[in-house]
């Protein structure tokens, strides 16, 4: 009976906030009255309420944030590589000075590479492609 009034009481002070200080006084005031089983079973229903208090504040501070920020969602269009490379690629003096290398071994050491740079892409977002690893790694 004691654990029916008790849940009844938590769920209109768990809105408010102050549920665990209400619980702790709760506790304080109704121990002399409880026998050992009643109070065993007080002090293990305050620690699973107050974890899943706990858990649900957890969880509505981190409402807010993003899987992929919006300034990182549009990479591929707005990107330094993607604005950059295709530039780079049809001035081989220029792809030089950036890469340090020519645009011929650069091609052959993407060849070489690009099976071990590939990553798989996932539902949440693309794997970045091995030509941009290549690029940024040399840079």
């Amino acid at each position: 009976m004691f654990l029916d009034l008790f849940i009844c009481i938590l769920g209109e002070y768990s809105s408010s906030g102050s549920s665990l200080c209400f619980l702790l006084h709760v506790f304080v005031l109704s121990s002399a009255k409880m026998s050992d089983d009643e109070m065993a079973c007080f002090v293990a229903a305050a620690t699973v309420t107050s974890y899943f208090l706990h858990e649900r504040e957890r969880r509505k501070k981190r409402a807010h944030r993003y899987w992929i920020h919006p300034v990182i969602a549009d990479r591929e269009e707005r990107g330094h590589f993607w604005v950059m490379y295709s530039d780079l690629h049809y001035h081989e003096d220029t792809f030089l000075d950036y890469t340090r290398m020519s645009i011929k071994s650069f091609d052959e050491l993407l060849g070489l590479l690009s099976s071990r740079l590939q990553r798989m892409d996932t539902y949440f977002c693309n794997s970045i492609p091995p030509v941009e690893r290549l690029i940024i790694t040399l840079r």
